[in-house]
């Protein structure tokens, strides 16, 4: 192989191998952001099991055959298994959609085999094709890779981001090794992404019943509303004129790309059910500069590699971190002709996620595992649509109070569905319950005892930085008079030292 691993590659490559070779664990996840430069990471991993078979597989023919390509391009030799793609070939090294490669069930199912899940947080929940397919092969490592490992899980009091190791329908169940975006930055391999938040009206906008996202009904209400098309069109005329070489523009509903397509010259959209051969040739010319603008159905949102792309008009409101991150992450790739990449928000995306480079993902004493951060803001667990969220600070605080033994406020509810419940026990039933609480404006705390469980609801979510109120100090006001009689020269004074 003709290329160099990256001290940081490296590490990734030995924890995938040391994986591998761990008898005791069969799944696992590795968390890489894009950038990171995880087809090279796929390439050695392959090249160091010649005894066994290796499978790279994902959803998309995209990413399948972006995948592929890089890997050749390498000097090695691998099977295409893609009916999208016109293919149907496995080997010792297969590059795989899931759809077609459980075709072959009876090729893999005794022999000793290596899969990569890449982008797993799509398509890995228990009863999948991919879970089933497993279950079938007696020897079996599944690794899975991906930017965003979480997912969204809905409730009535709210949608909570759940980490993916932690969902009960993931057939993951641990997390390997984890790659910062900030490690990316630092190694120079991130382009600088410069954020233009523009104002929209996000009152008409409804989640669905899981709560996973926004209704059709409102995302068209929403788009009508902000006229929103002819924003997208003016937006990308003005990075146009700034000299942005090549912008993608995401949009919810094919009639929106179309209409974009028409309205702005030299714009073509991409979606599904369009002829395959016409959008491989959009992609292709997307890619050689050969079309400046391209808006988009979600095509292009997971896994397109363009390092060339500058410029992103980001016009789909979403309640999923996942589709932004991954969105967004189209733009970061570095390249020697791009300075830097712009987003332009036309979907209060940020104002609710906040910017991709501050997200992390870590586990510490305070977070009680895995966990996503948004610079000190807890983001998993709690539901995303609270105005209260858990800090850095307030986590510290509660795992202290809990340390030093100090016992915390449990009263009882007075009212409501939990009436007569502990807090404790309403928090490990429904914590989305208390959340929601707390975000009603109008709701009255009626006297010491309402007081007394606010103030306990708030601290069993973690959002209390002190338990208690230090005790306030008794004011001696004839020592304080005696003390500063002399440097008391004017009102102001008088009035400053109070």
């Amino acid at each position: 192989m003709s290329y160099k691993l990256r001290p940081r590659q490296e590490i990734a490559v030995k924890n995938m191998v040391d994986f591998v070779n761990n008898k005791k664990k069969d799944k696992g996840i590795f968390i890489y952001p894009t950038s990171f430069g995880k087809s090279l990471i796929i390439s050695n991993v392959a090249s160091k099991f010649p005894d066994k078979y290796f499978i790279n597989v994902t959803n998309s023919k995209e990413l399948v055959s972006q995948n592929y390509e890089k890997y050749i391009s390498y000097g090695l030799e691998a099977d295409l298994c893609s009916a999208s793609l016109k293919s149907n070939s496995v080997g010792k090294v297969t590059f795989a959609t899931i759809g077609t490669l459980v075709q072959h069930l009876n090729f893999f199912k005794d022999k000793d085999v290596i899969i990569l899940d890449d982008e797993c947080h799509s398509g890995s929940k228990v009863g999948s094709q991919l879970g089933e397919f497993i279950k079938k092969i007696p020897k079996c490592k599944l690794i899975g890779t991906t930017a965003s490992p979480f997912r969204l899980s809905g409730g009535m009091e709210g949608t909570t981001l759940k980490m993916m190791n932690r969902d009960r329908e993931c057939i993951y169940k641990s997390i390997e090794d984890v790659v910062q975006i900030k490690e990316v930055i630092d190694e120079g391999y991130w382009s600088k992404l410069i954020y233009q938040q523009k104002v929209v009206d996000e009152s008409y906008l409804e989640l669905n019943g899981s709560g996973t996202d926004f209704t059709v009904e409102s995302l068209k209400a929403f788009g009508e509303n902000n006229n929103i098309v002819d924003r997208c069109v003016e937006e990308a005329k003005i990075l146009i004129a700034q000299g942005r070489k090549s912008i993608l523009i995401s949009v919810p509903f094919i009639e929106d790309a179309r209409r974009i397509e028409a309205k702005l010259e030299g714009c073509k959209s991409v979606y599904s059910g369009m002829k395959a051969s016409e959008r491989d040739s959009i992609i292709s010319d997307f890619k050689a500069l050969k079309i400046r603008v391209v808006a988009q159905v979600s095509i292009l949102s997971i896994g397109f590699d363009h390092p060339q792309m500058d410029g992103l008009i980001m016009a789909k409101p979403s309640n999923s971190l996942t589709f932004i991150y991954q969105l967004i992450g189209r733009l970061v790739r570095i390249h020697p002709d791009k300075k830097d990449a712009i987003i332009v928000d036309l979907s209060g995306n940020i104002s609710k996620f906040g910017k991709v480079e501050d997200i992390t993902i870590e586990t510490n004493d305070y977070t009680s595992g895995w966990a996503v951060f948004s610079k000190d803001d807890l983001l998993t667990g709690y539901p995303l649509n609270t105005t209260r969220r858990p800090n850095r600070k307030s986590l510290q605080a509660k795992l202290k109070r809990k340390t030093e033994g100090q016992k915390n406020l449990d009263p009882k509810f007075y009212f409501g569905k939990y009436k007569d419940k502990l807090v404790s026990e309403v928090y490990k039933e429904n914590k989305s319950y208390l959340t929601w609480l707390l975000d009603q404006k109008d709701f009255k705390w009626y006297g010491e005892v309402g007081i007394n469980l606010k103030k306990a609801i708030r601290i069993v979510l973690g959002l209390e930085v002190f338990a208690e109120l230090p005790p306030k100090e008794k004011v001696n006001t004839k020592q304080l008079l005696e003390e500063y009689t002399n440097s008391v020269r004017t009102l102001q004074d008088l009035k400053d030292i109070w």
